[in-house]
């Protein structure tokens, strides 16, 4: 019977492989979930900026996707440093969001367009 960590890291898909592999599945999606209930418990108070920033989830969320595919597919093309790649797009989508967000909710027709009351 191998080992523990020649059954994970040279599998031969036997029994022993699949429970090997199982276990960190389990613990990797188990780990997560603990400590979004640990601190789901410690940070659940109110604030005053929680219903602005409730109210500005989606259309944030819509805006920052969208700046996510268009500068990375302009990115992706024309930098091929992988590490450089990602620092630009978390860079460009945090920086063109923010203003993105307010411009979308200053006007009437697009605030409806994006969700937002008010």
């Amino acid at each position: 019977m191998p080992s523990l960590n020649e059954a994970a890291f040279h599998p031969e898909f036997s029994i022993h492989h699949s429970i090997v592999a199982v276990l960190p599945g389990i613990s990797a999606f188990s780990w997560p979930l603990y400590f979004v209930n640990l601190y789901s418990r410690k940070f659940n108070k109110g604030h005053k900026l929680l219903p602005e920033l409730n109210r500005s989830v989606l259309p944030v969320y819509i805006i920052h996707q969208t700046i996510i595919v268009v500068t990375g597919y302009y990115i992706i093309r024309y930098v091929s440093n992988g590490l450089l790649q990602f620092i630009l797009i978390v860079s460009l989508t945090i920086l063109l969001s923010i203003p993105f967000y307010l411009l979308v909710k200053k006007f009437r027709g697009s605030r409806f367009l994006f969700g937002i009351r008010g």
